[in-house]
């Protein structure tokens, strides 16, 4: 504020402002009103610098750490999980997904390219071809599993419209899953690494690439999983 009206009395009034009196102003009105409010800190400089200004140092509160696992299904479901991305939102995007049975034992995967489009789009895409995969393979008893909120709600929702050229392939997976022991749930991201690799393969494919065998990239994650390793996220920062 008080910058505002010094530079408003040089354009105006043509008053050249004293640096000394503009500083003492200024730490006045920060000293009268940061009280008011705690400043956060990271660390000490941050601190003493709050404190020579007159503003009561807070530090952030500490982030809720929580553990994120990926689980095998119950025999006898096959568990896929989805991620779709787009780096740009719009921008370039690809889907992807994982299936592996109740012992956790790697089925196979596909990742796919989707040229300018939306997360959104990719995320819905990736459940669309995940669901024709195991329909076409015979993977019947399908558990899809997503970080797509948004996705997953739309499974059981009987207004959802999709985008038009989705349109037929949807309302063909909702026909089969009927047809399926079908059921889907939410993963956070930080569990569901091994998908969102495959999605990030599938930005520098040409079409749908399907691996009856792991690629070299995904092995580390699968071994995590495997192995029952968590990931770990944090909130509340």
């Amino acid at each position: 504020m008080e910058i505002w009206k010094a530079r408003n009395r040089l354009r105006f009034d043509n008053r050249s402002p004293i640096f000394s009196t503009l500083c003492c102003s200024i730490m006045a009105w920060i000293r009268q009103f940061g009280s008011l409010v705690p400043g956060y800190y990271k660390g000490v400089l941050d601190s003493r610098l709050l404190s020579s200004l007159g503003v009561c140092p807070k530090p952030r509160k500490a982030p809720k750490i929580q553990r994120v696992l990926w689980h095998p299904p119950l025999p006898p479901w096959v568990k896929v999980n989805t991620d779709g991305l787009a780096k740009g939102n719009p921008g370039p995007a690809a889907c992807g997904g994982v299936f592996r049975d109740a012992s956790g034992v790697y089925l196979g995967s596909f990742c796919q390219p989707l040229g300018c489009n939306s997360s959104f789009y990719a995320e819905l895409y990736a459940v669309i071809v995940s669901i024709e995969v195991a329909f076409t393979r015979g993977w019947t008893t399908l558990w899809l599993e997503s970080d797509s909120i948004s996705v997953l709600a739309s499974l059981s929702s009987d207004s959802f419209s999709p985008p038009w050229d989705l349109r037929v392939r949807w309302q063909n997976c909702l026909k089969n899953i009927q047809q399926m022991q079908f059921r889907s749930t939410h993963i956070f991201r930080e569990g569901n690494a091994a998908a969102d690799k495959m999605a990030n393969l599938g930005v520098s494919k040409h079409s749908f690439t399907w691996y009856p065998r792991p690629p070299a990239e995904l092995h580390r994650y699968l071994q995590a999983d495997f192995l029952g390793l968590p990931n770990y996220r944090f909130t509340g920062c």
